[in-house]
């Protein structure tokens, strides 16, 4: 059970860390878009 609290622990995290680089990708694909309008 421990281990498998820990995994999720790291999977939430790691799941967290990709929803933030996606946001800041998505950010920057949205300012480039308006430059190059």
């Amino acid at each position: 059970i421990v281990c498998i609290l820990v995994h999720h622990k790291r999977a939430t995290e790691l799941h967290s860390t990709l929803n933030e680089t996606f946001k800041v990708a998505l950010g920057e694909t949205h300012l480039s878009n308006l430059v190059l309008e």
